[in-house]
């Protein structure tokens, strides 16, 4: 669960009709809601990556620790580029990992290291709309 002024929350089902809210996981994004999430194995740790409407410092990685209920989910800004939009995770440069895709740009995911390019697909299609 997200809250825009809060950071993010972990609520937990505790299989009686409520939830436990968690307060463990900090944050570094800024931005005023979460415009995209997803969920993977990035670089050998369970990590949801988050865009932020708003910039919010760029794209932010919180980690899931092996016991989540009582261990501290870490947070990182993973890269200062960010389209304020959804995020897609896919294999795009077909190397074997995760990259991102944030609409009209990428993240090469190079074992950690975040690297921007623009998209072929989007580069050519506006060419093609406005040309």
């Amino acid at each position: 669960k997200i809250y825009d002024d809060l950071g993010v929350e972990f609520t937990e089902n505790n299989g009686a009709g409520s939830f436990i809210v968690r307060t463990n996981i900090s944050t570094v994004g800024s931005g005023d809601f979460v415009q995209g999430a997803v969920l993977d194995t990035f670089n050998g740790s369970r990590q949801i990556l988050l865009s932020w409407h708003n910039g919010g410092g760029g794209i932010q990685s919180v980690t899931i620790p092996a016991d989540p209920k009582s261990q501290n989910w870490l947070s990182m800004i993973l890269s200062s580029t960010t389209q304020e939009e959804e995020l897609t995770k896919g294999d795009i440069d077909r190397d074997g990992d995760l990259d991102l895709l944030l609409g009209t740009t990428w993240l090469k995911n190079d074992g950690g290291t975040w690297s921007p390019f623009t998209s072929p697909v989007a580069s050519a299609t506006a060419e093609a709309t406005t040309g």
